[in-house]
């Protein structure tokens, strides 16, 4: 069984080629499906919260904001 990972930078086409291999019949596995499901799990919304503070959940629906996240994780010190 041959396997493919798909990589690439925002808006580089990965949804649409990995949507084309599910067409011809490929098994694909969206990880970013399953870290929106790991993300529910309050388990890990309280270790985000003790690692990053109340500013990691969005106000008013206090699910995860996740572009802060990102940039906490990515791009600060």
């Amino acid at each position: 069984m041959l396997t493919v990972g798909l990589t690439g930078d925002v808006g580089a086409g990965k949804s649409t080629v990995a949507a084309c291999w599910k067409e011809q019949g490929a098994t694909v596995v969206d990880t970013d499906e399953i870290v929106r499901g790991l993300w529910r799990m309050e388990q890990l919304k309280r270790a985000a919260l003790e690692r990053f503070g109340e500013r990691v959940l969005k106000t008013g629906n206090r699910d995860l904001d996740t572009s802060y996240l990102s940039a906490r994780v990515f791009f600060k010190p």
